[in-house]
């Protein structure tokens, strides 16, 4: 009986170890800044994120910062800061890669909104460490800021932006929801997968 008890004090301790080392983490991405250089359209932008995400174990999703049909004036961009991009809850070893694009919307429906530029940010817990990696497309419409390696440089459509992007672990709440909370902006569209 001893033995018994003794084995099954041990296997509470090897699965309270293991259960430890595969905590989940929340991790974050922050619009810091967004500064006009040149706008795109000559009575100024109107400008949007779109956020979509690649996850190792989820299905993919996709949504908007502000929701549709909200947008930032490009006059008013000074206002615009510390905006929550995108959030999730990583499970243990989950990786993933994130595609934010700066788009330019155009009003009438039949024509299409612009994109200005893009950044991939590729995610991941590793035994409850974020680790990740920026990464700018292979074309001329986006690069790295001079001196940093945060801050982006989007020139296309004919207008340059400057982004202050911030991907950071933050303390994780029993009743946090996953992804998107757009700080305050509304939930994320729930679109079909890509």
């Amino acid at each position: 009986m001893k033995r018994v008890a003794s084995w099954l004090g041990g296997l509470l301790i090897c699965c309270q170890s293991f259960a430890l080392l595969a905590q989940p983490i929340m991790v974050e991405v922050n619009l810091a800044k967004i500064e006009r250089i040149q706008a795109t359209e000559e009575n100024g932008d109107e400008l949007y994120f779109n956020v979509t995400e690649y996850s190792s174990l989820e299905r993919p999703r996709h949504y908007q910062v502000p929701n549709f049909p909200t947008h930032w004036l490009s006059e008013h961009l000074k206002n615009v800061k510390d905006v929550n991009l995108w959030e999730k809850k990583l499970a243990q070893n989950e990786a993933v890669e994130v595609i934010l694009s700066l788009v330019e919307r155009d009003v009438p429906t039949w024509n299409v909104d612009d994109l200005i530029g893009y950044v991939k940010l590729k995610i991941r817990n590793n035994n409850g460490k974020m680790e990740h990696i920026w990464s700018v497309p292979l074309n001329a419409d986006t690069a790295l800021a001079k001196g940093s390696q945060d801050k982006f440089v989007l020139t296309g459509d004919y207008g340059k932006y400057i982004i202050e992007l911030k991907a950071q672990k933050v303390k994780l709440e029993p009743n946090k929801t996953k992804g998107g909370s757009n700080n305050g902006k509304g939930e994320p569209q729930k679109d079909s997968p890509q």
